[in-house]
């Protein structure tokens, strides 16, 4: 398997593991090793969200706000899902199909017609923190730090002088399985303190002063094939 036309402006997609035999191929990244993408970055969600309305409802796509979605409707013989019960007792009917996008509720929304996957689908809390920062930390890139203590993701938001601070320490702070409808939104304590150690830790010359501040949200996270 060669590189792919994209490997230079994305290497990690291509990481060159297997010659075109499909041998491995020894790397020797030695004890230290990194992956620059130029060119690559974050979407902002909000605003991605709401070009997706803009197009869904320049397409003349009925979209409901404030209403929960309860059950899949069924065909009577359960074999053939045709629709989403809301709230409220409305059925939305599909033309082709139902695709299921409820995110932390994936799991709850399909137990309603008895579907049983491969794979788990568990709604997982995630923090995330935020600290103000000077105009010169503006332009830092987008990095995730696997290296020693720091274990930390990172990212400036320059319109508002803001660093968004994020775990990839999986096991510690990405395994926490939750109640979406009961979940707590805060930040935790430890969470705060460890990510500040962390983010000073990566970023020494970083001003100490100001407060910071966040929020917990969920994801569906999907367990690894294999795994």
């Amino acid at each position: 398997m060669g590189a792919y036309p994209g490997y230079a402006r994305m290497p990690s997609h291509s990481p060159h593991r297997f010659d075109d035999d499909g041998e491995e191929v020894e790397q020797n990244l030695g004890e230290f090793s990194a992956v620059f993408e130029r060119g690559c970055g974050h979407i902002d969600a909000s605003t991605c969200l709401e070009d997706l309305l803009s197009a869904c409802r320049r397409d003349g796509i009925d979209v409901r706000f404030d209403q929960r979605a309860l059950a899949f409707e069924l065909s009577p013989d359960r074999s053939k899902c045709s629709g989403v019960v809301m709230e409220g007792g409305d059925v939305m009917h599909a033309g082709v199909a139902v695709v299921n996008a409820a995110g932390p509720w994936f799991k709850a929304l399909n137990d309603t017609a008895f579907l049983e996957l491969t794979t788990s689908a568990k709604p997982i809390r995630i923090q995330v923190a935020h600290k103000w920062i000077p105009d010169e930390y503006c332009g830092l890139p987008f990095v995730a730090d696997g290296w020693g203590p720091s274990g930390i993701y990172f990212m400036p938001r320059a319109k508002n002088n803001q660093l968004v601070i994020g775990s990839i320490d999986a096991q510690r702070f990405e395994s926490e399985v939750v109640d979406p409808d009961t979940f707590n939104s805060a930040l935790d304590p430890d969470f705060k303190q460890e990510y500040l150690y962390r983010l000073f830790h990566r970023l020494p010359q970083l001003p100490t002063s100001g407060e910071v501040v966040g929020f917990s949200s969920l994801y569906t996270v999907n367990q690894v094939a294999g795994g």
